[in-house]
């Protein structure tokens, strides 16, 4: 474990190096961010892992990459398994707040 205080002795290098594994990258969700996060990643080398709730758009990765990203169901227990070892780690929260009809009665 590295701790805070020498933590700028050490780095990723997220592409890797003959040797050397690539970066990992632990992407939360298949939407609009998680999708653009994965192919950046991808592209750049690192090992890519998206986790998403529904089947539908992992399917649609796994098409687009042949197998080279990683996808796995979204559970806490992936989160738990895969976060581990991740060198990096992207996800969103998209919060919905709700809009209320509000009517006014004149008298």
């Amino acid at each position: 474990m590295v701790s805070a205080e020498n933590s700028w002795r050490y780095g990723i290098l997220p592409s890797g190096v003959p040797g050397v594994r690539p970066g990992k990258a632990l992407i939360l969700g298949a939407g609009v961010v998680g999708t653009n996060a994965a192919r950046v990643a991808f592209g750049i080398g690192m090992d890519v892992i998206v986790l998403n709730r529904g089947s539908e758009k992992l399917q649609k990765i796994d098409e687009l990459y042949r197998g080279s990203v990683k996808t796995l169901p979204l559970t806490e227990s992936t989160i738990t398994r895969e976060i581990v070892d991740a060198d990096m780690v992207i996800g969103q929260y998209l919060y919905r707040e709700e809009k209320h009809r509000c009517s006014s009665h004149g008298t």
